[in-house]
């Protein structure tokens, strides 16, 4: 596949319901994303909307297990800890974006804070990954997102997907997607961490 434009790959991660050193912050709603300046990764949490400590959605004690990573001809970088791409955060009006280059890519990572249909404040983040080929070769390029969550594991039902399906081991998903995979938080079947699959406006796996 040769990459020449800008390709747009979209996830929204709905919330139903420590901060880092070098950290930069964007809250609004129940939404708080935190990205570690130093390593590039984020920390995303649920404001409770009584008073309480915020639910980490993902594993915030080290959040470079949440990472992703891109196989450019068969070779696999981690971009977080790849030497071979500089990383540039920038924060717009609070819709913070990661720009990493390498010698043949751009990638531009980008966060938007939004509001699901049901909700009356803002309570999910919509993340895309744009990228681009700047060198002068044709490059056969692969996407892979490693979220790392804890919420279900506790409750015995690591994931649950918009059809109610409990997934407790290793899946593979094949289309037709589920609209939503839903990791519930420990006391609530039905919230948690919500990755949209298959919705208008998010790019299909």
């Amino acid at each position: 596949m040769g990459i020449k434009r800008t390709g747009p790959a979209v996830f929204f991660l709905i919330m139903l319901i420590p901060v880092l050193t070098y950290a930069l912050n964007v809250e609004s709603g129940r939404v708080r994303l935190e990205i570690n300046e130093k390593t590039g990764t984020f920390s995303l949490f649920s404001l409770s909307e009584k008073e309480g400590q915020p639910l980490s959605l993902l594993y915030s004690d080290d959040p470079r297990t949440s990472y992703f990573s891109i196989a450019v001809n068969n070779r696999i970088y981690n971009l977080p800890a790849s030497s071979d791409f500089r990383r540039e955060i920038i924060n717009e009006k609070g819709q913070p974006r990661i720009v990493w280059t390498s010698g043949q890519l751009e990638v531009r990572q980008e966060f938007r804070i939004i509001r699901s249909v049901s909700s009356e404040v803002n309570n999910g983040l919509a993340m895309s990954l744009r990228i681009r080929n700047i060198s002068s070769q044709k490059l056969s390029v692969g996407l892979r997102y490693l979220l790392d969550t804890y919420l279900g594991e506790n409750r015995g039902s690591h994931f649950v997907s918009s059809e109610n399906r409990s997934i407790n081991g290793e899946t593979v998903l094949k289309a037709p997607y589920p609209r939503y995979i839903l990791s519930p938080r420990e006391h609530s079947a039905d919230s948690g961490l919500m990755l949209m699959l298959n919705v208008p406006g998010v790019t299909v796996p």
